[in-house]
């Protein structure tokens, strides 16, 4: 965690409206700046930048913060990204803790160092005049100069040494070179000290991580490069970097430094197969599209996806029409179930047969892939309308569809959805029921492969988030871990005793707990067995006993009695620190509105101080 002091002189250094005001037009007035909000659509300035108190505060939807959160809210990035992206800009070096992590952060900035030096030798190449073969394929896909650009798309010429010789002048070494992926060794041994471009003859898509720094790269074969040669076998398509010290392939989506500025409410992330897709769907004004790199999508690339995404917007997972398609959307959903919940989910689309994102786009253009995206289809629909698809309209083939669908969402990892999903497979089945015992319905669902069945038509039932039950199990985690694990009631009891759990029979078992600890005078010897005889003679033995739940243990292993300290610490950080975050929210939602009808410096010194609470809270997870 960062020293508050470093924060308080990161602000010291930057001016609000200066930053600001590269983002947002601002006009003076009197001691403040006021602007349109460039969080919500408004005609009328109610967005207005201090920076004498050095925070920003919008009257229409409440945004409110200080120079790190307009930066991490503004470029939809995380709080210690907003603050290495601050630093550099006020000229301050990150504190680093301890000598070998220095030396580890040293070494990254040197290997990212010598990739943005080969992402533009590659780009050089793109513009040389004998490689004009290469920006021709570009402009016959339909890129734009600027679009060209703005991907910093470059070309790698059919030769051997051409890249290793160029950096090597440079006072680059070959064996960083190697390191990074763009080297390769030669297995001939007059050759071993000379290794050899692993690009040759493609056009290069430069990858960068989240922060817009490139970490490997991505090439497409061309057969215009190899024009006269004898190949004994076509190269692959596409080929991209080998994982190295910058670059794990599963863990990172490319085009994903441009689209999270972009992702919102309104516009969710937009996963596709490839470079082009990306690219192209980009230029016709789909920001927010992003692809794996050369796998299959990970649960590692949807948890990326979820953090930077907003859960009213789940991702869609662009899949191609054909059978192929439609296994890989099987094999991606079967991957992700146990790790849906009501938070996190996505959307699936299908193209139509024989067409990628990038050709329909340029086929029929950005209103024909408006209208697709329209049409993506839930996860319990994708699954609903696969096993459909392979169950004859019987009782017998009805009854071999529920089973299968039973035991896909006995995969889901969170019971309160797997609840609703059960739900509505009991709707689903009932409707699919009296439609088999009545004329077929005129209404027919598009769905890829499914040979013109009926489908019941209208919308599948709306799931409803049971934000209070949530809410109520992570009160019983805390207790369940505490009666579990005594010393986590030692080490937070003041913190324990300040609360207070809005459920009565909750609150009693807590009240009981710190009772214990204030009169009983325990230190570290207390007991499991000491809390429950205690909790016992007071009455509490069956709200105790209803604690003790499989399904909290399913989801909270960490609150088992035979769990590690150490799991129990991580998992008792976990819990309590997003409870704390929801806390605030409450407090900070309140302040907000109190602050709409009636202002006051009081108030947004209330609101600067809950925020400063979220970043070391957000810092924490």
């Amino acid at each position: 965690m960062l020293d508050k002091r470093f924060i308080d002189e990161l602000r010291g250094r930057l001016t609000l409206s200066d930053i600001i005001g590269r983002t947002v037009k601002l006009t003076r007035a009197g001691r403040e700046f006021r602007a349109n909000c460039p969080f919500h659509g408004e005609k009328t300035p109610s967005f207005y930048v201090n920076n004498d108190k050095g925070f920003f505060h919008c009257f229409g939807c409440g945004a409110h913060g200080d120079v790190v959160s307009y930066r991490m809210r503004h470029d939809n990035i995380t709080f210690m990204e907003a603050v290495e992206s601050l630093a550099g800009e006020a000229g301050l070096e990150i504190p680093k803790p301890d000598p070998q992590s220095a030396q580890k952060f040293d070494e990254h900035q040197r290997l990212l160092q010598i990739m943005e030096r080969v992402a533009k030798w590659f780009e050089a190449q793109l513009k040389h005049g004998q490689n004009g073969f290469a920006l021709r394929y570009l402009k016959d896909r339909g890129l734009s100069d600027e679009t060209i650009s703005q991907f910093r798309l470059g070309y790698a010429p059919n030769n051997w040494d051409g890249l290793r010789e160029a950096l090597l002048a440079e006072g680059i070494k070959a064996q960083d070179l190697q390191t990074l992926g763009v080297l390769k060794q030669s297995a001939r041994e007059d050759k071993s000290d000379k290794p050899y471009s692993f690009f040759r003859g493609r056009i290069i898509f430069p990858v960068s991580d989240a922060r817009g720094r490139i970490i490997a790269f991505g090439g497409r074969h061309l057969d215009a490069a190899f024009a006269g040669q004898d190949l004994k076998e076509k190269p692959p398509k596409y080929i991209n970097s080998a994982e190295s010290p910058l670059f794990n392939k599963s863990a990172v989506l490319y085009g994903l430094a441009r689209a999270r500025a972009h992702v919102g409410p309104d516009k969710p992330l937009i996963l596709v197969e490839g470079y082009m897709d990306v690219i192209a769907l980009a230029q016709a004004g789909f920001t927010t599209a992003v692809a794996p790199l050369g796998t299959a999508l990970t649960e590692d690339h949807m948890q990326l996806a979820w953090k930077i995404g907003a859960p009213e917007a789940p991702p869609l997972l662009c899949f191609d029409g054909d059978p192929a398609g439609q296994s890989a959307a099987n094999r991606a959903i079967e991957r992700l179930l146990p790790h849906f919940n009501a938070q996190r989910s996505v959307r699936v689309v299908f193209m139509p047969h024989g067409e990628d994102p990038d050709s329909l786009v340029r086929k029929q253009g950005a209103d024909a892939v408006s209208a697709l995206f329209a049409q993506a289809l839930g996860v319990f629909d994708t699954l609903w309308q696969k096993e459909l698809a392979q169950s004859p309209p019987t009782p017998e083939g009805r009854a071999a569809l529920q089973a299968r669908l039973e035991t896909a969402i006995k995969q889901i990892g969170d019971p309160l959805l797997q609840q609703n999903y059960r739900q509505a497979l009991r709707d689903r089945l009932f409707h699919l029921g009296r439609a088999a015992s009545q004329p077929p319905a005129n209404k027919t669902r598009f769905n890829p492969g499914n040979k013109g069945r009926n489908i019941p038509a209208g919308p599948p039932p709306r799931l409803q988030q049971p934000a209070l039950v949530q809410e109520r199990r992570i009160w019983q985690v805390l207790l369940l871990a505490v009666i579990n694990h005594p010393f986590l009631l030692v080490q937070n009891l003041e913190s324990f005793g300040m609360l207070h759990i809005p459920d009565p029979p909750l609150e009693s078992l807590r009240e009981a707990l710190v009772q214990l600890m204030h009169q009983e005078h325990k230190d570290e010897a207390l007991t499991s067995d000491d809390i429950k005889q205690f909790l016992s003679k007071r009455g509490l033995n069956d709200i105790v006993t209803n604690l003790m739940d499989d399904s909290i243990y399913r989801l909270y292993g960490f609150a088992r009695p035979d769990s590690s300290a150490d799991m129990v610490l991580e998992g008792w950080k976990d819990v309590w620190t997003r409870l704390q975050r929801k806390t605030v929210n409450i407090d900070k939602n309140k302040l907000l509105q109190e602050v709409k009808t009636e202002y006051s410096d009081d108030a947004a010194d209330r609101l600067f101080s809950l925020n400063q609470q979220q970043y070391i809270l957000d810092d924490t997870l």
